[in-house]
């Protein structure tokens, strides 16, 4: 069990890449307990109010860094997890894109 910012990560977790179609695809895969835990972790960092963060910059966002062999297994990447809208302004990043809605 290894604590984030957000709460610890119990169980097994592993997030990585694989090369597969000439893309690169981000693989997470966890037992229940890693599973649940990220998730909860998730939770929490979603509903996190920023302003409460007097050392966080306007226009900055709230993440957390995992890392391998403390909160993921050995053969993990490094996993940076963050907030798409920045403190005070709400904004998202200019580089990123829309997903493009289904018509169904």
């Amino acid at each position: 069990m290894s604590k984030t910012d957000y709460g610890y990560i119990e169980g097994n977790l592993e997030i990585t890449t694989i090369e597969e179609d000439n893309k690169t695809k981000i693989i997470i895969h966890g037992d229940p307990e890693g599973l649940f835990s990220l998730g909860e972790i998730l939770i929490r960092l979603s509903k996190q109010d920023q302003n409460e963060f007097p050392g966080l910059p306007i226009g900055a966002r709230e993440h957390i860094h995992m890392i391998p062999n403390n909160h993921l297994s050995k053969t993990s990447k490094e996993t940076i997890i963050g907030r798409l809208d920045a403190k005070g302004t709400g904004k998202f990043p200019t580089a990123y894109k829309k997903k493009i809605k289904n018509k169904n």
